[in-house]
């Protein structure tokens, strides 16, 4: 397809002494397909401080535009503006779903799937003359590892190129069921981001691709805790309070002790829970807390399991090991009998 431009520009000749002593032009540049090389220029001469003409030539694929002055008397040069105009003009959408419904960022956690959505027009599909930048775009992957409970890059963080072929098709495409492309000896207590971004590719007269669409991705680490403060091999009358310590609980998770008699885990008489945390925040937290009400809940002797457990969109995990505590409230009494003969 071959436009007609109206060009205009307006001339800042305010930064010269006269406007009489200069003259104005625009050059076209047109990309060669016989050269490339070799561009074809055209030169529309002779404009007025402000106003506005048509190209001199059709625009087939791709133009620059070049606005120069030059001094009457030294016939000194200077560029003062220049513009890319072209008959391709990509559109691009992108967007990335997860398993939590959070839209602020999307947000997921390492060990989760995620996709990403892909909506593009534009790209030449149907003509075979059209030069290569018209008929596919750019998918730009990178990935960044947040430092150690950070919840965004470090300034100048290192960002880690994934490779992905170009799209060459209008309409809609998805990467499905991705898995973080992050790394870590422990992966499982990584933190980053993924970002995908969508290019049109670098024009004639255009040595950078202009961004079409861009979107990221969060990827918060697997919470981790202990149950502390109960002797397994101790016998209890009496409950004590005990101390629980978690790590990385993931944005609007419930956390809590589950609490059960170990040879009866179904009785509703003899289990339950207690102790809960919920974190109101956006980005994972860390916690430590006790339970003291335990004494109260469990009337009946016997040995008991208790598991914390932490609860998010994706599923349920227990937290480190589960710990046994036996109950004894027995009260046993010695004592001997005494005659008065």
């Amino acid at each position: 397809m071959k436009i007609k431009y109206c060009i205009l520009f307006a001339l800042t000749t305010s930064l010269f002494a006269s406007e009489d002593s200069y003259t104005n032009r625009i050059i076209q540049i047109i990309e060669n397909p016989v050269d490339p090389l070799n561009p074809i220029v055209e030169f529309l001469d002779h404009l007025d401080a402000e106003g506005k003409s048509v190209a001199p030539r059709e625009v087939p694929n791709i133009a620059v535009f070049q606005l120069h002055t030059t001094h009457v008397d030294t016939f000194e040069s200077y560029l003062l503006d220049e513009k890319t105009v072209s008959t391709y003009h990509p559109q691009a959408e992108v967007s990335i779903v997860s398993e939590d419904p959070y839209e602020a960022i999307p947000r997921t956690r390492v060990d989760r799937p995620f996709t990403v959505k892909f909506n593009l027009s534009g790209i030449v599909t149907d003509n075979p003359d059209a030069q290569e930048a018209a008929k596919s775009v750019v998918l730009d992957h990178r990935v960044v590892a947040y430092s150690a409970g950070a919840t965004e890059a470090a300034a100048g963080a290192p960002r880690i190129i994934k490779e992905h072929d170009p799209i060459r098709k209008n309409g809609d495409s998805s990467l499905i069921n991705l898995t973080t492309q992050l790394s870590a000896p422990d992966l499982t207590k990584i933190r980053g981001e993924e970002q995908f971004s969508i290019f049109a590719n670098p024009d004639f007269g255009d040595e950078g691709g202009s961004l079409l669409a861009q979107a990221r991705i969060q990827i918060w680490p697997i919470a981790s805790g202990v149950i502390s403060g109960i002797d397994s091999t101790r016998r209890y009358a009496t409950i004590p309070a005990f101390n629980i310590s978690t790590v990385d609980l993931y944005p609007e998770s419930h956390t809590f002790i589950r609490y059960y008699k170990s040879n009866d885990p179904t009785n509703t008489n003899l289990s339950g829970v207690i102790g809960n945390y919920t974190p109101n925040t956006v980005v994972p937290v860390s916690n430590d807390w006790q339970v003291r009400e335990l004494d109260k809940r469990i009337t009946e002797d016997g040995v008991y399991t208790l598991e914390l457990l932490h609860e998010t969109i994706f599923n349920t995990i227990r937290l480190g090991a589960p710990v046994q505590i036996i109950i004894d409230r027995t009260i046993v009494v010695k004592a001997g009998v005494i005659s008065a003969e």
